[in-house]
């Protein structure tokens, strides 16, 4: 596409998506049909010729009626121009296969950083905004397992799992890509400022399906949840504590997208992980219950960790060194550690997804 086209159809994607306010669907729905963008862009008119074949006629109206503003245009493409921001349409060299396949696949992205990573293997870490403790080891633990295997990490850059994936893969030395609810020049919620400065600043990639300059809104986290899928060979949730929760959404989308679906199971006890525990009772995802079961479900062959064993806190370590002597019943473990029944079963039931320990019969346990 010669540079003078792609300046046209810039134009044109973002008058549809601000003056012309069309949605996503209508977006993919002329993208798909060939229409000539440009066209409607220099003759606003011609939409009407649309007509019920590929846009609603409402929609079609509003288009055609709709005058495009060459300063409103002009002022996103120099907000897109300080920011960094390129844009990748479908059809594109750099626009990956596995978006075209995801039911409305984005018209357009806005990008910030490496766009060759969209095209790399892929792994969505996502999970709840509220996570335990429970949650941030096993984030922390199945994602530097997948930054040590080549893999990249996608997730939302929302507060809790989000954040801690994205974190721990650039302190790995990783790669993340970070697909925003809103413009990829707002880094949303602010409180992740120097976290969305960090994945640019390691030539990671920021990603969006919204115009520069979009507020975020409720109901586009949801939307942008299928490109997280999307761009992803598998989906990992460590954590989700409702099955409302948006991670969980995502898993919707992997299931419907023909994903990989993992799950990190937890005790009943950790209200945390009640929506994970939930989809994992209706059999909607393999059970992860450590990292070499996503990176042997991903093809890959499993190469263990050559640093230090996994830190362990202080009751952790009271429970190993007495299981080093043999095996011990979860009554003498709660003698010795002086915790009550409900959180000695989330400790165990921790080291056991952490691999420290096992499970032994007659409700006894031993070391690993």
């Amino acid at each position: 596409m010669r540079n003078g086209d792609r300046e046209k159809l810039l134009r044109a994607t973002i008058w549809l998506q601000t003056g012309a306010g069309l949605s996503r669907q209508a977006l993919a729905a002329l993208t798909l049909s060939g229409a000539d963008v440009a066209e409607l862009y220099m003759r606003p008119e011609s939409a009407l010729s649309l007509k019920g074949a590929v846009l609603a006629d409402a929609t079609a109206n509003r288009m055609a009626a709709c005058v495009p503003d060459e300063r409103q245009i002009d002022k996103v493409i120099g907000l897109m121009y300080s920011k960094g921001i390129q844009a990748v349409f479908y059809g594109d060299e750099e626009y990956p296969d596995s978006l075209t396949k995801i039911d409305v696949p984005p018209a357009v992205l806005y990008a910030i950083g490496d766009v060759k990573l969209m095209k790399t293997l892929c792994v969505a870490v996502v999970g709840s905004r509220s996570v335990s403790h429970d949650g941030e080891r096993a984030t922390e633990i199945f994602t530097e397992a997948l930054v040590r295997h080549s893999v990249t990490v996608v997730s939302g850059l929302a507060r809790g799992v989000d954040s801690k994936a994205h974190s721990v893969a650039l302190k790995n030395g990783g790669k993340t890509i970070a697909v925003l609810g809103n413009g990829a020049d707002i880094p949303y919620p602010s409180q992740n400022r120097y976290l969305y400065e960090e994945i640019i600043k390691k030539n990671g990639l920021i990603l969006s399906e919204y115009c520069p300059g979009t507020s975020a809104l409720p109901f586009h986290f949801p939307e942008r949840n299928r490109i997280v899928s999307g761009l992803s060979k598998a989906v990992l949730v460590p954590e989700a504590s409702s099955v409302k929760s948006g991670s969980l959404i995502t898993a919707n989308y992997a299931l419907e997208q023909g994903k990989e679906l993992y799950i990190v199971p937890h005790s009943i006890f950790n209200r945390y992980g009640k929506g994970g525990n939930a989809y994992l009772e209706r059999l909607q995802g393999a059970i992860a219950v450590s990292p070499e079961t996503v990176i042997s479900g991903l093809g890959l062959r499993y190469k263990s960790k050559s640093e230090p064993a996994i830190a362990v806190d202080g009751m952790q370590k009271t429970i190993i060194e007495r299981l080093k002597k043999g095996n011990a019943h979860f009554e003498e473990l709660m003698m010795i550690t002086g915790m009550k029944v409900a959180e000695l079963n989330a400790t165990l039931a921790t080291m056991e997804i952490l691999g420290l320990i096992y499970k032994a019969e007659n409700n006894c346990y031993g070391a690993n």
